[in-house]
């Protein structure tokens, strides 16, 4: 996949970039891949803050972070790194430009040294409203083929949405361990949560089985997620 812009504006607007570098200014600094990296906005970002950062995207026609490596691949294929070679994979709005979820997050993981942090975010189809235009309409939010020509052609690039117990599964097979799962502008504050609370306990009388995430606040009313999972040592 090739990200034409480093922050598309639904990203500027939730200013994800913002979150995702909140949630490693807790970290200590070690070596980082940013993948898809697009014009390298976190790459320089997070290299200033003392990462040592190798960029990857489909071609470096829009990489504008100089003296950072980069280093032209696709997130479909088997990444050119080899085994427990980063501290930290980072993938902003990328997985869901991809084939499928099981075949990246496994190369994620081998990548990542043990102990390694995974930090990955998407668009949330698994929030209340895109399940019911899902519905309705046959198609999630930020996913219509058709968008192209209504001018947010970034938004027909979408293939893959990403039902959450589906991404924790392929997490797990691969020896990493959900540690945060947040959202960028939760819609409707405490009436969310009233709600999520309300879900859960329903589906929870009809099926004992059922994933608690699907019902949390961040799920069912966030637009963006934002998750970091972490590679046994």
């Amino acid at each position: 996949m090739n990200t034409e812009n480093q922050i598309p504006e639904s990203m500027t607007r939730l200013d994800v970039p913002a979150a995702v570098l909140r949630l490693l200014a807790g970290e200590p600094p070690g070596r980082l891949l940013d993948a898809p990296c697009g014009r390298g906005y976190l790459s320089r970002k997070l290299a200033d803050a003392g990462f040592s950062v190798s960029a990857l995207d489909l071609d470096g026609e829009g990489f504008r972070a100089e003296g950072i490596d980069f280093t032209a691949g696709d997130l479909n294929e088997k990444l050119p790194y080899g085994g427990a070679s980063f501290d930290y994979v980072l993938s902003v709005e990328g997985i869901e430009h991809l084939r499928g979820t099981a075949a990246p997050v496994a190369e994620f993981a081998r990548v990542l040294k043990p102990g390694g942090l995974l930090v990955l975010t998407t668009p949330n189809t698994n929030s209340a409203l895109s399940r019911l235009k899902f519905l309705l309409f046959g198609s999630f939010c930020y996913f219509d083929s058709r968008a192209g020509s209504s001018g947010e052609a970034w938004m027909a690039q979408h293939l893959n949405p990403v039902w959450v117990p589906g991404l924790e599964a392929a997490l797990e097979r691969n020896g990493l361990r959900v540690e945060t799962l947040a959202a960028e502008k939760e819609r409707f504050g405490l009436l969310a949560r009233g709600a999520a609370s309300l879900a859960g306990a329903f589906s929870g009388l009809f099926n004992k089985a059922h994933n608690p995430r699907l019902q949390s606040p961040e799920l069912l009313f966030g637009e963006h997620l934002i998750l970091s999972a972490r590679k046994a040592a």
